[in-house]
């Protein structure tokens, strides 16, 4: 019994040791002092849209996601998510959550830019919601909602840096199903940009399209959260441009010669010499003529005899007039004619 007690307080130190390592390596995630990036913690609803991965079913995730936008000029360095959250069908808790930030494309998410998961988290603030239970006939009564701050998370996560333009934030629980119930981000009953958009184990709604349609939730616009970070003005491109321009390095003059120059030798020893632009010579150009079919009157030697004759430029194709030393030698039957 002595020992069974003993592995069992042995366990139980080992995992507070463990909660605690993990908090402070989330807790050191936070690069200093953070701001209040974008803010969606207004005009919350009496209900959420589940967005978990079951535990002990995870071939049915859902997944939430809600847009923001990155205004011109700013580029946003995001680590830490705030998202208003309840449990239903148990009491939770969860035991990590996964962060997904989407690439938006034709007003949905698109490309993943951003996935961490297993992360742990702290409780965060819960807003103040009051639920409206309508009776036939009657004007409707706020009543208080139950508390939750529970199911409120606050995460923080690896930096991922943005620049302007439209984004996808999803939330997602991780839960046990059986011990803890469902994770519901909560909702709201206004949209800002866009309104947010669910996908899950649904024929309809394998794709992303809005929880109004997919689950019926009449006031399902968006979803409560809220990003923290640090913001920074984005660098215009002739910034950038005249910052790689001074990078450059600058030509160094070069120093005027002083020395004297040899009469026997003029050109300073010193001096730099740029070579002479060189002009090629002419070319005459000439049309070659073709050759004169007509037959050159010479006369034939007697046999074994050698004359010079002048022959007519133009008989043999030639540009200008030249007197060529022409050897005839006769023979019987052919005549051999050479022209050196």
């Amino acid at each position: 019994m002595r020992a069974f007690l003993y592995l069992v307080g042995t366990v139980a130190v080992f995992l507070v040791l463990l909660a605690g390592i993990g908090y402070l390596v989330n807790m050191t995630k936070t690069d200093g002092p953070t701001v209040v990036l974008y803010d969606q913690y207004d005009n919350p609803s009496w209900f959420g849209t589940a967005s978990h991965l079951l535990q002990d079913d995870v071939d049915k995730p859902m997944e939430a996601a809600d847009d923001f936008i990155v205004p011109e000029g700013e580029v946003w360095t995001i680590n830490q998510v705030e998202a208003a959250g309840l449990y239903v069908n148990g009491e939770g808790p969860a035991t990590s959550v996964n962060i997904t930030f989407y690439e938006d494309l034709d007003a949905q998410p698109s490309r993943t830019l951003f996935m961490e998961k297993n992360i742990t988290y702290t409780l965060a603030s819960a807003p103040s919601i009051v639920q409206f239970t309508p009776e036939v006939g009657a004007t409707p009564t706020p009543i208080p909602y139950p508390d939750m701050a529970s199911g409120s998370l606050l995460v923080n996560i690896d930096p991922v840096t943005l620049g302007p333009g439209a984004y996808w934030l999803s939330v997602q629980a991780n839960i046990y199903l059986y011990h803890g119930g469902q994770w519901a981000w909560l909702s709201r009953i206004v949209t800002s940009n866009r309104q947010a958009l669910w996908r899950g184990p649904i024929t309809q709604c394998r794709g992303w399209d809005s929880a109004e349609t997919c689950l019926g939730y009449v006031y399902a616009k968006d979803q409560v959260f809220r990003l923290h970070g640090t913001r920074a003005r984005e660098k215009p491109l002739a910034d950038e441009t005249a910052t790689a321009l001074t990078a450059l390095p600058t030509a160094t003059p070069r120093a005027q010669s002083t020395e004297t120059t040899d009469a026997s030798n003029p050109i300073p020893e010193t001096a730099e010499i740029s070579p002479t632009p060189t002009t090629p010579f002419p070319i005459e150009e000439a049309t070659i003529q073709p050759p004169v079919n007509e037959p050159t009157e010479a006369a034939i030697p007697p046999p074994d005899e050698t004359q010079t004759v002048a022959v007519p430029h133009e008989a043999i194709g030639l540009p200008s007039p030249r007197q060529f030393p022409l050897s005839i030698t006769t023979a019987e039957p052919m005549l051999t004619t050479e022209i050196p």
